[in-house]
């Protein structure tokens, strides 16, 4: 039994595919059943009464929610945001792209070596690239939110794909590791 003081998070690492695609389990494909997980915050002094918000967020933002939550401030080099004033009053992200980044451990589904991918999932769009590969994934998840109709190749998709690409990049920068800060040599 939680106490009047207990914060309850509830969550997951992955979703599972459920034979969506034919495919059973988890796997290095970022389909929206494997990337899509619950996260539910239950706060005794913030009550929410079932409120859910559809905004994207990362459980690189887990870490610095418990943080801010405890009135601690975030390490040096924290990656993600807090979700607090999301969770207490639907205050909107300071994102609206998540990057989600796979270094798989085994060779799966035709690719040459264990699978690396990154993907970018907007509120509209997924976006994702392979290593090793020369193509990729675009999807529209608004027109197409079962994923079954890849537009990477899609001419009329070719400033889209770029854009995101371009977005992925600066993702991938923005999120590299810089803690601690290199010293300057005399």
């Amino acid at each position: 039994m939680c106490g009047d003081d207990t914060v309850v998070l509830f969550t997951s690492d992955h979703g599972d595919y459920f034979g969506d695609h034919q495919l059973l389990w988890k796997g290095p494909l970022h389909y929206q059943g494997v990337t899509r997980v619950p996260l539910i915050w239950r706060d005794p002094v913030e009550p929410l009464g079932g409120r859910s918000t559809q905004q994207l967020c990362s459980t690189i933002d887990i870490a610095p929610t418990i943080l801010a939550r405890a009135g601690c401030l975030p390490w040096n080099g924290i990656q993600g945001l807090s979700l607090l004033a999301t969770i207490n009053d639907d205050t909107p992200l300071a994102r609206s792209e998540v990057l989600i980044e796979e270094e798989g451990q085994r060779t799966m589904f035709g690719f040459p070596g264990r699978t690396r991918m990154r993907t970018l999932q907007t509120a509209t769009h997924r976006l994702s690239i392979y290593e090793g590969v020369d193509w990729g994934e675009l999807y529209d998840l608004s027109a197409d939110p079962d994923e079954c109709h890849n537009l990477w190749q899609d001419s009329s998709s070719a400033a889209l794909r770029q854009d995101l690409l371009h977005r992925l990049v600066k993702n991938m920068i923005h999120y590299t590791d810089t803690s601690p800060h290199p010293t300057a040599l005399a």
